[in-house]
């Protein structure tokens, strides 16, 4: 089922510029790192998806999604995760370069 509405998104957008669509104007990571509450993006992709009727698509699963292509990166910086996820992403709907290095501190 949530094959059949990617098509649908596919119909009128890319997918990819669909996901990038939730990202953040500036580069983002938890202001608390203890914290694992899914980020207001996450939340925002998780409402769309369910409203467009995916299934399966929690705001947990969106942040670990967004963290998993390069959307988010909140690893500490002193996490050896960190600078392995540090990546100037391109946001294809919006031609911004993305610096997702930072994390907030």
């Amino acid at each position: 089922d949530n094959a059949k509405l990617v098509l649908k998104i596919q119909e009128k957008q890319p997918f990819h510029e669909y996901v990038w669509s939730f990202a953040p104007e500036v580069p983002h990571g938890h202001t608390n790192l203890r914290s694992n509450k899914p980020t207001s993006f996450a939340n925002a992709m998780s409402a769309d998806l369910k409203k467009r009727g995916f299934r399966f698509v929690g705001p947990t699963t969106c942040q670990s999604f967004m963290q998993a292509v390069g959307i988010l990166n909140d690893h500490a910086k002193t996490c050896f995760k960190h600078h392995a996820n540090a990546v100037v992403n391109e946001d294809t709907s919006s031609n911004k370069k993305l610096k997702l290095e930072e994390v907030a501190e």
